[in-house]
């Protein structure tokens, strides 16, 4: 469904469309209509000894509502979280996108067409994740952050997601690997 228009170093442009959901799905009385963005990906920053890497990436929705009226926001269920280091797993221990509320999304939403020139840190300012794993001496972190964008051209209203991913490694010889997946997007209602 994603139609890929550009893959420039660490951050993604794709316009997808936002679609409504199902007649038959469940709708809260206060809300008028629900819309499915479908943000679908796997997203990971990767060490494979002391230092940092830090990834920065971006999706944008063409939508058919103003993003700025949004009532209600849900991050799918079905996002997870995995931290790898050495031979060691760590899931879900630092924050999920579905512990995202309405208010994250509203108070992280900024009026801006984003582009591959943009500084992309600027636009994902609330840190949703964050673990820290020691051994001995070694020590393991990993963030993540998430923002939202927003414009109106050609009579289109336009929304866009960024994602910054990152891992830290200090005094370790071992790969550190942090991994999002997006599961199947978010759902807005209005």
């Amino acid at each position: 469904m994603k139609n890929l228009l550009s893959l420039i170093g660490t951050s993604v442009l794709g316009i997808t469309a936002a679609s409504p959901l199902a007649a038959n799905s469940i709708i809260k009385d206060s809300v008028k209509s629900q819309y499915n963005v479908p943000l679908e990906d796997t997203i990971s920053a990767s060490k494979s000894a002391s230092g940092y890497e830090h990834n920065d990436y971006y999706w944008t929705f063409k939508v058919d509502f103003n993003p700025t009226k949004v009532q209600s926001f849900s991050w799918s269920s079905s996002s997870s979280d995995s931290l790898h280091w050495g031979g060691d797993q760590h899931t879900n221990n630092g924050g999920l996108l579905s512990d995202l509320s309405l208010s994250n999304f509203k108070s992280n939403l900024f009026n801006k067409k984003l582009t591959d020139s943009d500084d992309l840190s600027n636009y994902r300012p609330y840190k949703f994740n964050y673990q820290k794993q020691t051994d001995g001496w070694a020590t393991c972190e990993s963030m993540a952050w998430i923002g939202f964008t927003y414009y109106y051209e050609n009579s289109s209203y336009y929304l866009q997601v960024v994602i910054g991913i990152q891992v830290d490694v200090r005094a370790s010889f071992s790969t550190a690997n942090h991994t999002i997946n997006t599961g199947s997007g978010f759902i807005v209602g209005l």
